[in-house]
């Protein structure tokens, strides 16, 4: 499956593609090469303002067999957090009303201390590092993206490195 994510700018409007597979040709992520369906192993909880981002993000980490939870309200992130004990990774936009990323991030750390932080925005790495996204604890990657550089990242940052 390839899927590109819209990207909305002020400056240039919206522009993407969406390719799917026929998921009758596919495993989807779903199962095992005998077919066999394969049991979710890590909750993601997806946290981002543009609806369609998060059912585009939403759609992606199912098909390759995460559990996953979405908002597009941070102070609804604290809560879905609150009584979800099972979440392993937040991925949230840096740039949300109300509350960014890295204060989202923060106190959702303080429930869930060991849960780990993707942080994902359409601004360059540069522009978000004086956010607090590079500060080794929270991973960053920039939109848009391919499910390929999304599902490696999250392998890696399950992976703990």
């Amino acid at each position: 499956m390839e899927i590109m994510f819209i990207q909305n700018s002020p400056q240039y409007g919206s522009l993407g593609t969406v390719s799917l597979l026929d998921p009758d040709k596919t495993h989807g992520g779903h199962s095992d090469e005998a077919g066999r369906a394969r049991p979710k192993t890590h909750s993601v909880l997806i946290v981002d303002d543009n609806p369609n981002f998060r059912m585009i993000v939403n759609f992606t980490l199912k098909n390759l067999g995460y559990g996953v939870l979405d908002t597009g309200s941070a102070e609804e992130a604290i809560e879905i957090a609150t009584q979800n004990e099972d979440i392993q990774l937040l991925i949230t936009d840096v740039e949300m009303p109300g509350m960014n990323g890295v204060e989202l991030a923060r106190k959702i750390r303080e429930i869930r201390p060991g849960i780990r932080v993707l942080s994902t925005s359409g601004f360059p790495p540069k522009a978000v590092a004086g956010m607090g996204v590079a500060t080794g604890s929270i991973h960053f990657l920039q939109k848009p993206f391919l499910p390929a550089q999304l599902d490696e990242r999250i392998k890696t940052i399950l992976a703990g490195e």
